[in-house]
């Protein structure tokens, strides 16, 4: 029975010491972690490999890529004159290991996944043939996705979510942040996570919100989110009182800023002995709206020029909006000045020498001396 089973063991030994014999894959395949664009290097080191042969696949995919150093792939592009799939054959020293590395240039996304190297063994199944794996992760930079809250209205006092979504690899943080740099409405600069609640909204709430994805592969992706709130008109005047001479020649700007949702209809009344009347744009009034990039979501700015200023032209005007929620105005007062105001009038500067220069020449031709004209 001893001598049965030092039998076996002897045969077990010798078995394992022929299989340690034949050909294997001697090192494990280190991932690799490569950004979009990128090139991979994926290395097989394989022992006594004799004649047989060395394959890679994108085990993902299903798909062969090499036979030794031979590219199997029907197409196989050329990249800035070199081959997308590349083996390159190295070998040690003393020639006993072989190291088969795989190239992989100008990265997509759709290369990511596993590599399995495989030693085709001649005369042995499938199944005892060695094999490794190894990990390609293509990194993508991030990308915010069409279903992002673009629009949002809302009425205040209610609570919104906007919602952001992005993809990429590693998977992006997500960022909201106010896009003219104030505060959020929870009185914090930036809220991390996809989604941005917020609760019982003010009127001051209404305006451009935006999501920013990063995942440090260059460039991280943002998009604007626009929270409307249905108001009534809010009407200021950028200034309330505006002077102007009378003379016919000069012209004065009334200039008032509306902010509402929906979009308020502005109208420009002057005030009569009676009642308010309506001004239109004509030879006497230009009604125009002003581009600003200070202006906040949801606000304009708008401008009545009153020409040719006479007398009967004094007085209060009105600057009103009005939308579905209701009608507001401001009240701007025009009055009259000695001399031109604005930076279209001629120089004060000039106007004082030209009338100095007048009376010099009146007293000369009078006789008066002036020394005198300078004491009195």
């Amino acid at each position: 029975m001893a001598r049965k089973f030092l039998l076996v063991t002897v045969l077990l030994i010798y078995v394992a010491a022929v299989y340690c014999q034949g050909p294997q894959i001697a090192d494990a395949i280190h991932p690799e972690v490569k950004k979009i664009g990128e090139t991979a290097y994926l290395n097989c080191t394989v022992v006594r490999k004799d004649k047989n042969v060395v394959t890679w696949t994108h085990k993902t995919k299903g798909q062969p890529i090499s036979q030794d150093t031979q590219i199997v792939l029907s197409i196989n592009n050329l990249i800035d004159g070199k081959p997308k799939f590349e083996i390159e054959e190295r070998s040690s020293s003393n020639g006993d290991r072989l190291t088969y590395m795989l190239i992989i240039r100008s990265l997509r996304e759709d290369d990511a996944g596993n590599y399995s190297c495989t030693i085709e063994i001649q005369g042995k199944k499938l199944i005892d043939w060695p094999t490794k794996l190894g990990d390609l992760t293509v990194q993508v930079p991030p990308k915010i996705l069409r279903s992002t809250t673009t629009r949002m209205e809302a009425k205040v006092g209610e609570t919104v979510m906007l919602q952001c979504d992005a993809t990429g690899i590693p998977y992006p943080n997500i960022t909201w942040v106010r896009a003219n740099g104030e505060v959020l409405p929870n009185m914090k600069f930036s809220h991390r996570g996809k989604n941005l609640v917020l609760e019982n909204i003010r009127r001051t709430d209404q305006g451009v919100y935006r999501c920013v994805a990063d995942n440090t592969v260059r460039p991280p992706d943002q998009h604007d989110t626009q929270l409307l709130l249905f108001s009534k008109p809010v009407v200021q005047s950028v200034q309330n009182t505006v002077g102007q001479a009378a003379n016919g020649k000069y012209s004065a700007k009334l200039e008032c800023k509306i902010s509402a949702y929906p979009d308020a209809v502005l109208r420009w009344y002057k005030k009569t002995s009676k009642e308010r009347t309506l001004i239109h744009d004509d030879d006497k009034y230009d009604i125009q709206k002003l581009q600003s990039s200070t202006l906040k979501l949801g606000e304009t700015w708008y401008y009545l020029k009153v020409k040719n200023i006479q007398a009967n032209d004094f007085g209060d005007y009105y600057c009103e909006g009005s939308n579905s929620q209701g009608t507001e105005y401001t009240t701007i007062k025009l009055f009259e000045t000695f001399e031109c105001q604005g930076p279209n009038c001629p120089s004060t500067y000039n106007s004082k020498a030209a009338r100095i220069h007048s009376y010099f020449i009146i007293l000369v031709t009078l006789g008066v001396s002036v020394s005198c004209f300078s004491q009195n």
